[in-house]
């Protein structure tokens, strides 16, 4: 844990925010920043003045849990990305499913349609 002889919240907060910095370029973390969210990070929520990390995985929503700080919050759910991805690559029917991280749904050419249904597109030379 980082010292300081300065015990205002301000103080504590930069602190904390230090060490969760420190925590996760230690492990070799990489924080996801989203500006679509108002933590200005993918997968967390301010809820009741604290922070919820939620990681949205292919089979559903899995709860992280609730920080102090929405960098610890991001730090955790940085951690839930990282187990995730160390799941096994699927197979089905002797085909390897493309693990797509940019995709809500999980999967490359993979969306879920209006009627909230999965639907599966590829291209073929451009079309």
């Amino acid at each position: 844990p980082l010292e300081s002889n300065d015990c205002s919240p301000l103080s504590a907060l930069a602190a904390v925010k230090a060490e969760a910095r420190v925590m996760a370029e230690a492990e070799g973390l990489r924080l996801h920043l989203s500006s679509g969210t108002s933590t200005g990070y993918k997968g967390v929520f301010k809820r009741s003045g604290r922070f919820e990390a939620v990681f949205i995985g292919v089979r559903g929503d899995i709860h992280v849990g609730v920080f102090d700080t929405a960098l610890t919050a991001a730090v955790a759910y940085a951690r839930a990305c990282v187990a995730a991805a160390a799941q096994p690559v699927s197979e089905a029917d002797g085909l390897r499913l493309h693990l797509f991280d940019k995709n809500p749904t999980g999967y490359k050419g993979v969306r879920t349609s209006d009627s909230g249904r999965f639907e599966a597109r590829r291209k073929v030379d451009g079309r």
